[in-house]
């Protein structure tokens, strides 16, 4: 099974490259643009990940 990563970047070139580098070691990633979805997207995630200028997202 491989582990899920939520990845969250609004940058489309860091987007698509960082989403690339992961698929191709093997992991599913669900890309979103927006922090705002990323509680949508949760559940599914293993990981998640974002630049540092994403909103943050607390979850407790």
């Amino acid at each position: 099974m491989n582990l899920t990563i939520l990845h969250i970047e609004d940058d489309q070139e860091i987007g698509r490259w960082v989403s690339g580098f992961l698929k191709d070691h093997g992991f599913e990633v669900i890309w979103i643009t927006s922090g705002n979805d990323a509680m949508k997207h949760m559940e599914r995630a293993d990981l998640s990940i974002g630049d540092g200028n994403s909103r943050s997202v607390a979850v407790n």
